[in-house]
């Protein structure tokens, strides 16, 4: 039961990363002169800092593949 809660708690972690990951990258495409970086994985990683995660509470990687995908 406890892992099933862990795995869900996850999945919520990494749809609120993508999500901000996602709304952070918009933002810098729409303002060239912010400039915060040319990686999805920065925004990623800038996400969960903003949402005050470690890296241990979501999947960077996927993450980075849901940004990948939803830009194609």
């Amino acid at each position: 039961m406890e892992c099933g809660l862990m795995a869900r708690k996850q999945v919520t972690n990494n749809h609120a990363v993508f999500r901000l990951a996602q709304a952070l990258k918009r933002y810098d495409d729409s303002n060239p002169d912010v400039g915060m970086g040319p990686s999805y994985g920065y925004f990623v990683e800038q996400a969960g800092r903003e949402l005050l995660l470690s890296t241990a509470d979501y999947d960077g990687r996927h993450v980075e593949d849901l940004m990948k995908a939803a830009a194609r």
